[in-house]
């Protein structure tokens, strides 16, 4: 069997991934307008209303993902007992996904991001301005710790879990050091995407940092490659991990696993850029469901590098669907796997 082959079979078995998300659950509403003149009163712009869409970010965005993959999925988060809540709740169930995760908390409002896209005629739709809403948690909060809880009663069950963590505060110390001891104990596969604290999910199984953050962590750019390595090495051996997979948008990815080949991986597709708005949650989801139908590291790495090459193509917080990764990935140009 040739490595396009393999990549096929892993993508045809995706169904078979059953995979928990925890972090923070945001509703996305995206506002569509249409730009009408500077406005008198300030020097500011006056658009028109045209229509909205809600989407789901986020941790939703990944369990989204997974989802348009085929994977059976199961989102653990908070939710407030409100407006953005309950779009959330009914998106779910129309997409098929399990909501018993979820914990409506009384007094918590949702977390919530308004973007306001606009266009004049003959133009393309551009981000203008973004309004967010939800409270920033700390950790010992109320909701945090019933969060906590859930979680803890409920991943008996799973052998495979994505936290998505987006600052919000949803990920707790206690739920941490219970991961970290199912990951030393081999019966948990534990992958994070940390947008501000990459250091609190050491002991874990991996990470997908971009560029920013390791050099948040590291203290130093990742240019030559040879920076780009001993930050990967820096990062596998100081945060005690499996694997660190470095997402570098239009350069692609770079993989540094103990028990395999270092591979810099070049970007897939082309620069018909459209939106990089949750590429790195398509780029997690890929990642890990294929890990978990049995892909080695570096193919579940050319899988979501096929995959956030796709996503970004696309407008807003998009997915990839297992037909357009398997129609993709039947290109791709392998090495040795």
């Amino acid at each position: 069997m040739n490595n396009i082959d393999q990549l096929q079979g892993l993508i045809r078995g995706l169904s078979r991934a059953r995979i928990a998300v925890i972090g923070d659950m945001i509703a996305d509403e995206y506002l569509f307008c249409e730009t009408a003149r500077v406005s008198r009163e300030a020097p500011v712009l006056i658009v028109n209303y045209l229509n909205n869409t809600f989407g789901l970010g986020g941790a939703l965005n990944v369990v989204n993902n997974l989802n348009s993959l085929g994977a059976q999925v199961f989102p653990i988060g908070l939710l407030g007992q409100d407006g953005p809540g309950d779009t959330v709740l009914e998106k779910l169930r129309q997409n098929g996904i399990s909501t018993d995760g979820l914990v409506s908390q009384t007094g918590f409002h949702t977390i919530a991001k308004t973007r306001i896209l606009a266009c004049s005629l003959h133009t393309t739709m551009q981000q203008v301005l973004r309004i967010d809403r939800g409270e920033q948690l700390e950790l010992n909060n109320e909701a945090a710790l019933n969060l906590e809880k859930r979680a803890i009663e409920l991943l008996d069950t799973f052998d495979t879990v994505i936290l998505s963590d987006y600052g919000y505060g949803s990920l707790t110390d206690g739920l941490l050091d219970h991961l970290r001891t199912r990951v030393a104990q081999k019966k948990m596969t534990v992958i994070c995407d940390s947008r501000y604290a990459l250091p609190r999910f050491h002991g874990l199984t991996a990470i997908t940092p971009n560029v920013p953050e390791v050099q948040q962590v590291v203290g130093y750019r990742l240019e030559p490659t040879e920076r780009l390595v001993r930050a990967g090495r820096q990062l596998l051996e100081h945060l005690q991990l499996d694997c660190v997979l470095v997402t570098r948008g239009k350069l692609g990815m770079a993989l540094f696993a103990r028990a395999e080949q270092e591979r810099i991986v070049p970007v897939f597709g082309g620069d018909e850029v459209a939106d990089v708005t949750g590429a790195g949650d398509t780029v997690i989801a890929t990642f890990t469901a294929a890990r978990a139908v049995g892909a080695s590291y570096y193919q579940a790495t050319l899988l979501a590098n096929v995959a956030g090459g796709l996503v970004v193509m696309k407008r807003g917080a998009a997915t990839v669907s297992a037909h357009e990764l398997s129609t993709a990935a039947a290109h791709l140009e392998t090495e040795d796997m």
